[in-house]
């Protein structure tokens, strides 16, 4: 799996908020340096690559993506807040609870 630190997508509006981001299959992007995502984050890797194996579970990255892109969606319709509709999708409750 290749991790890339200090990744300049996190420069972006929306994505700056995020801390570590898993794009799949075996890549995860981090906002900040190594030594600082071990430090201050130590649970944030299990839960990327939890999404990882998510993703294997649903029978691919394509799959998983719509899938979460749709429950997004979903969720966003029912709350109308970005971050309150991200929570509540179903793979980052799972994900969470791997941190």
């Amino acid at each position: 799996m290749q991790i890339y630190y200090e990744h300049w997508i996190f420069k972006l509006p929306y994505i700056k908020r995020f801390i570590a981001m898993a794009i799949l299959p075996n890549v995860i992007l981090v906002k900040c340096s190594k030594e600082a995502w071990q430090r201050y984050y130590p649970g944030t890797e299990r839960h990327e690559v939890y999404h990882h194996a998510q993703a294997v579970m649903l029978g691919g990255a394509l799959q998983f993506w719509i899938t979460y892109l749709g429950m997004f969606v979903w969720e966003f319709l029912k709350c109308w807040n970005v971050m309150k509709a991200y929570k509540n999708i179903k793979f980052e409750r799972d994900a969470r609870q791997w941190e």
